[in-house]
């Protein structure tokens, strides 16, 4: 299965070398240039030995020599050859998987909300309750225990924040009589939710280990990407890159990348399918790597690396009498120096310096990468249109938002491969779903609530729920609904008195009794 990467460090783990930690902004710099023309020989590199040289035969008597031994990297340890002749052939393993959803998935989803419990199960929703708790029983003096339903009204709440672009709005104005809105009121007091938020735990700080720098968020982040691979197949094309959470305060792995809009954050190096940009596998960078392979699984990268590497040549570097579309070969890799730009493309899957055809005549490696590099990037985008991230100090609190915004899109992909019809006429059918999805998490704690909000908006939000889930009531005396006085101001009374005229709710209070002679 063809695999393509966008990493510095995953070449060197092909090039069997331990993996080196950089902070380059690949991802930002090459996203949306896919259409560019480029062109060979705009730029000079920054130091060469050879370009110093202005004699022509000199340098014709040195690319033949080269041409006869090869092309030495900068380290010595790798030789290049300006043809493919002793290339290997890359057969890529053959695989029998459909992508798109699993039979798994595809079994249990029959909404928008059962899609999206697939991803936020039940296990991490006892998990996290359970933790909560007890934290909130050993930190907080008036704490009131959660349950499951609860905290999921809490994180519907969250994605409802992100759906109205509110993100960076105050909780107050969220839950204001004025400007706020009703649903904020009907599913919990400001005062409870800002109360769950600083409890909010997903591990035992007295039992953590030290050794793990994901300790406080190990558990629930391995439960969540076990279910990332369960639940979707990609495609034959895959992108690696790293995501950037946005994250400024205290943590010992958190990163710089300056080519990132947020700068600072926690880097989680995700892989995607290209065709959908769905999060198939995420991973936390906390610090160096082990060595991996990927040859071995014959797995193939087309990348970019930068120029200053040791393992490039020092002629292909050069760019004054060389010739255009110009490549190196080794027995499991090429190398085509085209961008005019500090990286060059590398790749283990293409084993030929073969161009396309047209105008702009771009060698093969620079089309396929243009065509699947912008995977994560994608999935930064639509993540951040609607994402439910809240100011926090703690970085668990951090990637757990993230979590919940890569959940989203990740079972908005899979509901619509399974059911592509649905709001199939709407443009913002996104949206939609998350509303559903927001909907489903809030309306069982509204139903358990007993005492309604002051906010008669908000009351009437409960009432109506109330009344829909009870569903049609046979008719007596003793099944009338007892409904909210209309006409009362400082405090609403419940009756089961209407007005023969308007059908209004009406206590004794605000009710004038008659006899039916005097009412005709």
């Amino acid at each position: 299965m063809a695999r393509y990467y966008n990493t510095d460090e995953v070449l060197e783990m092909v090039l069997d070398r331990e993996s080196q930690d950089s902070y380059s902004s690949s991802s930002s710099e090459d996203s949306g240039d896919e259409d560019t023309d480029y062109s060979v020989g705009k730029e000079q590199p920054e130091s060469s030995s050879h370009e110093e040289s202005s004699d022509d035969e000199s340098e014709g008597e040195m690319e033949t020599e080269d041409a006869a031994s090869g092309w030495n990297s900068k380290s010595g340890k790798i030789i290049w050859s300006p043809t493919n002749s002793e290339t290997l052939r890359y057969v890529p393993a053959p695989t029998n998987i459909t992508p798109g959803p699993t039979h798994y998935a595809a079994a249990r989803i029959r909404d928008p909300a059962s899609s999206f419990s697939l991803f936020l199960t039940d296990e991490i929703v006892l998990h996290t309750v359970a933790m909560t708790n007890l934290h909130g029983g050993r930190e907080v003096a008036d704490w009131r225990e959660m349950d499951c339903d609860e905290f999921r009204a809490y994180v519907g709440l969250l994605i409802l924040a992100g759906v109205y672009r509110s993100r960076n709005e105050s909780s107050l104005s969220l839950w204001g009589e004025k400007y706020g809105r009703d649903i904020f009121r009907a599913t919990m007091s400001h005062k409870r939710f800002h109360q769950i938020g600083g409890a909010l735990r997903f591990d035992d700080k007295l039992s953590r280990p030290r050794e793990d720098k994901l300790a406080a968020f190990r558990k629930v982040w391995d439960l969540w990407t076990h279910r990332l691979e369960l639940l979707f197949s990609p495609d034959r094309d895959i992108c690696v890159d790293e995501q950037l959470v946005p994250y400024r305060g205290r943590c010992n792995f958190k990163q710089y990348i300056p080519g990132k809009p947020a700068k600072y954050g926690l880097k989680v190096w995700a892989v995607c399918d290209v065709k959908t940009s769905y999060a198939w596998r995420l991973q936390v960078y906390t610090g160096k790597a082990g060595d991996q392979e990927l040859l071995r699984r014959k797995l193939a990268l087309v990348g970019t690396t930068r120029k200053n590497k040791t393992e490039l040549p020092p002629q292909l570097l050069q760019t004054r009498g060389r010739a255009i579309f110009s490549s190196a070969f080794t027995l499991t890799h090429t190398i085509v120096s085209y961008i005019p730009r500090r990286r060059k493309n590398v790749s283990t899957k293409h084993r030929t310096p073969d161009v396309s055809e047209g105008q702009k005549r771009k060698p093969v490696i620079i089309q396929d990468y243009n065509r699947c590099k912008g995977g994560v990037d994608n999935l930064d985008k639509v993540v951040g249109t609607y994402s439910c991230r809240r100011r926090t100090n703690r970085w668990p609190v951090a990637l757990f938002h993230n979590l919940l915004d890569v959940s989203l899109y990740n079972s908005f992909v899979v509901w619509t491969a399974i059911d592509p019809s649905w709001k199939q006429h709407k443009r913002y059918r996104r949206r939609l779903y998350i509303e559903e999805v927001a909907e489903a998490l809030i309306n069982p704690h509204i139903l358990k609530r007993g005492r309604l909000p002051r906010s008669s908006g908000a009351a009437d939000v409960v009432m109506s729920a109330q009344s829909a889930a009870a569903g049609p009531t046979t008719a007596g005396p003793n099944t009338k609904d007892r409904r909210l006085c209309e006409f009362c101001t400082d405090k609403r009374r419940r009756t089961c008195s209407t007005c023969c005229k308007c059908e209004k709710p009406a206590c004794k209070d605000h009710s004038l009794s008659i006899c039916s002679l005097c009412f005709n």
